[in-house]
């Protein structure tokens, strides 16, 4: 799942290929769609698995997104660390969380590359920037940056995103997202054109419609919804269970216009 989400834990190289599906890597979208259901081989049902993007090893979520020399301290691709979230978030079974994701915590202040040095005869290893267990600073906390806007992201908008998909998948509307066991053949629908391959939508248990635009133009996906009022609670930059403005859904088959590099999120009233 982590490596479909926002790809592999290895050193990346190429951001069209090592930043998974929410990076635009079209080939992990079924590789996703398995993912958000728990249907890999060996977990056979939700509560196998434990889905989740980064955690205190490897490389952090925001330098595999980095806008430039996977250092996220000098800026973060915010789009597509959106849908990354969006894609944990809406997956079903449990999940796990790294405290810092949400306010872009970067280890860019250490080397790439794997290092070995020696002091008074004795080697230090230094396994770079995917794991700093030997180097204080890239572990710190930046916590003076919680909240600021004036930088090269906007951070409380990110941390307010993901608060907005925390409550969302905490309320009674984000019930269908925590199952253990395998749920019937239909309680996932999905919208996963073959000539879009950037495009995914899936319908849970008719409560919940997710919908993404991993592109970088705008695109049409077409989704039938099951009858009912639906609402959105997610567009893109905001997140929650309050409802915003913006496209409406209602039963039947419908097309939807997304945003390039935005994941939207319904929930449905009878």
């Amino acid at each position: 799942a982590r490596n479909a989400f926002k790809g592999p834990t290895s050193k990346p190289d190429d951001k069209a290929t090592d930043r998974g599906f929410a990076g635009s890597n079209t080939t992990e979208r079924q590789r996703v769609m398995d993912a958000l259901v728990g249907a890999f081989p060996d977990e056979r049902e939700p509560g196998r698995g434990i889905n989740y993007l980064d955690i205190h090893d490897n490389w952090t979520l925001a330098d595999q997104f980095a806008t430039r020399d996977w250092n996220g301290l000098a800026g973060v691709d915010e789009a597509e660390y959106r849908i990354a979230a969006g894609l944990l978030f809406t997956s079903l079974g449990p999940v796990v969380i790294h405290g810092g994701s949400e306010v872009l915590r970067s280890k860019g202040s250490a080397q790439i590359e794997y290092d070995t040095r020696y002091e008074t005869g004795n080697p230090i290893y230094f396994k770079g920037r995917g794991d700093t267990y030997n180097v204080r600073k890239p572990n710190l906390f930046l916590w003076d940056t919680i909240g600021r806007t004036d930088g090269p992201d906007d951070i409380a908008a990110m941390e307010a995103w993901w608060k907005g998909l925390i409550a969302l998948r905490n309320s009674p509307m984000g019930t269908p997202l925590r199952i253990a066991d395998t749920p019937p053949a239909d309680y996932v629908r999905w919208f996963a054109p073959d000539d879009a391959p950037g495009l995914l939508g899936y319908q849970i248990d008719e409560r919940l419609m997710v919908a993404m635009n991993t592109s970088d133009t705008p695109a049409s996906l077409i989704v039938d919804a099951a009858p009912g009022n639906w609402r959105l609670v997610a567009d893109g930059t905001r997140a929650g269970t309050t409802p915003l403005d913006g496209p409406r859904l209602t039963g039947g088959t419908q097309t939807l216009v997304l945003p390039p590099l935005t994941l939207m999120i319904w929930t449905r009233s009878e």
